[in-house]
Parts: structure tokens; C-alpha cells; sequence
């Protein structure tokens, strides 16, 4: 693994401390999204309906898009999760809406996260796609200049901004 790439995830990483979630996309199964930090308006507005206007309107300054098993902790027991009923994903991860990062922990060499909010809430990642045959990514970060993928057995990679 390139260590200049693994530091250079790290401090793009570390940029999350103190910004604000304001936006949250559920899909169906365990996909979800989550945008940080400023609102940069989209040169033309997303039409779903189901979308808050937030995230019609304006894309993220930061963003993960994460593929792989997550669940969320409060300070004293265990909230939801990937596998929860979509109904109770879309309705509790609202909570996360307007908390801001507090900590980001870094689990070397599966690039797990746990990310604290201001209000307790973790957020955890879990990166357990491992497959051959699949190869499903884990998660993307997405930063004002590149884009960081933990790819299947958290290979991590790139992709510049052009």
C-alpha cells in the first residue's frame, strides 16, 4: 500500500472535524449516503421527489457513499443499521441532520471508520466486502478534489477531480 495515499486519506479524513451533516440519502438495502460541510449549489437541481430539498438543490463539500455494513451506536447501546427495516433507517438517521463531526477513527488495514457526532451519535463502517466473485466497493469519500474508494478487501484507491 502507498503510504503517501494512505496519509493523504487520512488528513482528508481528519478535514471532517467540525462540519455539519445536512444531508442524508436512504436506498433500499444498506446503501445510504451522508454530505458534510458546505452546500454547493448544483448547476441544475436533482426532480426525486424523495430527495430533501437540500440535497435536490445543492451538492456536498464532503460525502461518503457507503456500500458495505454500517450500524449506528448511541453513547449507551446500539440504535440501527444496515439491516434494519427501511422504514426505521429513514425515519431515525434524521438525528444525524445538523450534528457535527466531533472524532474519526481509522481502523488500518480494513479502513473501518467510526465517526462521532456532537450530539453522540457513531456512526460505524465496516468494511466486509471480501467477495472474488462480487467485488463490491465498500465505500466512497468523496472531498472537494478527489475521490477516495475502499474498494472489495479495502484496497483503497483513487480518482482526481478533472
Amino acid at each position: 500500500m502507498n503510504d503517501e495515499l494512505k496519509k493523504r486519506f487520512k488528513r482528508e479524513l481528519s478535514q471532517l472535524i467540525g462540519k455539519e451533516c445536512w444531508g442524508i440519502v436512504t436506498s433500499a438495502g444498506s446503501h445510504i449516503s451522508f454530505d458534510f460541510g458546505e452546500k454547493i449549489p448544483r448547476e441544475k437541481p436533482l426532480d426525486n421527489k424523495y430527495l430533501s430539498e437540500d440535497v435536490r438543490k445543492f451538492e456536498s463539500e464532503y460525502s461518503f457513499l457507503i456500500f458495505c455494513v454500517w450500524r449506528v451506536d448511541y453513547e449507551q447501546s446500539v440504535a440501527f443499521g444496515a439491516w434494519t427495516e427501511n422504514e426505521i433507517v429513514e425515519k431515525d438517521v434524521k438525528k444525524f441532520l445538523g450534528q457535527r463531526v466531533i472524532d474519526i477513527e481509522l481502523s488500518l488495514p480494513a479502513y473501518d471508520l467510526v465517526i462521532t457526532f456532537s450530539e453522540g451519535l457513531k456512526l460505524k463502517i465496516f468494511c466486509d466486502q471480501t467477495n472474488e466473485e462480487d467485488q463490491n466497493d465498500n465505500y466512497d469519500f468523496f472531498t472537494p478534489q478527489i475521490i477516495f474508494s475502499v474498494r472489495h478487501k479495502s484496497v483503497l484507491e483513487t480518482e482526481e477531480y478533472k
